[in-house]
């Protein structure tokens, strides 16, 4: 056994490591991960809420379901933070506690309430290593509601978000004023934004 994470090793196929903040999301978690799992090299939970943000969220069922992910986790792909204190000051720090510990080729941001279709993200991977002038990746979503037979009306089914999902990792990238935007400092320390201008 070892599955992808093996296999990607002898054959180099890219790895891609996968970040999720989660709480009081153990209604559709393990579907997310389970999704994408055996095509992973590592998976970054962040648990926790936000101060002023579900501040009165359960995270013992999410932690439940962590821990039967963990169980089934014979590759020891997933890796989860828990938060020091009561709430995590804000998403943006949430999510450089991932980009911190991204050791992927690629990143693929994901919502704890998200299933990705494999052969969707087989094809964005693929796109990006053969077009390497890319950086990241922007697609519309299936966007469902309260079950995965409901399909909400708005944009007629699909949400075409302006935000992107999937990067081509640069351990340098860290969130500073959005936690869906990157931001690279150059080597005259300027900030710039990763978006369709610089990259």
């Amino acid at each position: 056994q070892g599955g992808f994470s093996k296999i990607s090793s002898a054959l180099k196929i890219p790895k891609v490591t996968v970040g999720i903040i989660a709480h009081d999301c153990d209604d559709y978690l393990e579907y997310a991960v389970n999704a994408l799992y055996e095509n992973l090299y590592e998976i970054v939970i962040v648990v926790g809420a936000v101060k002023g943000y579900c501040e009165n969220s359960d995270e013992s069922k999410t932690l439940q379901v962590i821990r039967k992910l963990k169980e089934k986790d014979i590759c020891d792909k997933i890796k989860f933070v828990n938060c020091p204190v009561t709430f995590w000051k804000d998403k943006i720090e949430m999510q450089n506690i991932i980009a911190e510990r991204v050791s992927g080729d690629y990143y693929l941001k994901l919502d704890a309430d998200e299933v990705w279709d494999i052969e969707t993200f087989r094809k964005v991977i693929n796109f990006l290593e053969v077009h390497k002038e890319y950086t990241f990746v922007k697609m519309p979503f299936l966007h469902f509601w309260t079950n995965f037979n409901l399909i909400a009306k708005d944009a007629g089914g699909k949400w075409s978000t302006k935000h992107p999902r999937v990067w081509r990792w640069n351990k340098d990238f860290r969130h500073k004023s959005s936690f869906n935007h990157f931001v690279h400092v150059d080597k005259n320390g300027i900030d710039l934004n990763v978006s369709d201008l610089y990259y």
